[in-house]
């Protein structure tokens, strides 16, 4: 099972489309910055900086895959 770690950027449910579009863009930007990229490199992350939608399709994804692993292995919650 391929596994890793990840950090993204959510905003609370029914956030306004245009307020999604702006956190999305300056983030873009921000990651387009030449000495971020660097840095995030040197900490050993890949930056990928996927947009609203495909960033939606990725936790989607992930929730179902590891939701497979998760009653696989019978995992509870105490």
């Amino acid at each position: 099972m391929k596994s890793g770690t990840w950090f993204g950027l959510l905003a609370p449910a029914k956030t306004p489309e245009p307020v999604i579009a702006r956190l999305a863009a300056t983030t873009q930007d921000m990651l387009r910055d030449p000495a971020i990229r660097a840095k995030f490199t040197e900490l050993g992350a890949e930056v990928t900086g996927l947009g609203p939608a495909e960033f939606a399709k990725f936790l989607k994804d992930e929730t179902a895959r590891l939701s497979i692993v998760i009653r696989n292995a019978n995992i509870r919650l105490d």
